[in-house]
């Protein structure tokens, strides 16, 4: 594929997908935020309880993976062969 479409497209094409993904995540963090904000004020004004903690305060995964292992995953992912591998 790489060879058809040359490697300018499959740049392009990352930058397109992390720009989708970033304006995705920003709107996620958006609402999730808004909804937190409207519970807290509603749980204040009656006495009640929320939940204080943002959805970016949640904890992330570690990946204790190699540069290698990571780079693999990534080729396996998009389907693409390494030369001189086979």
């Amino acid at each position: 594929m790489l060879e058809l479409f040359g490697s300018g497209y499959v740049l392009d094409h990352c930058a397109v997908q992390l720009q989708q993904e970033q304006k995705e995540r920003s709107y996620k963090r958006y609402i999730s935020e808004v909804l937190r904000l409207m519970g807290e004020n509603v749980a204040k004004a009656i006495g009640g309880s929320y939940y204080a903690s943002r959805w970016d305060d949640r904890p992330q995964p570690e990946d204790d993976r190699t540069g290698d292992e990571v780079a693999m995953d990534i080729i396996n992912r998009a389907g693409l062969r390494v030369k001189g591998s086979e």
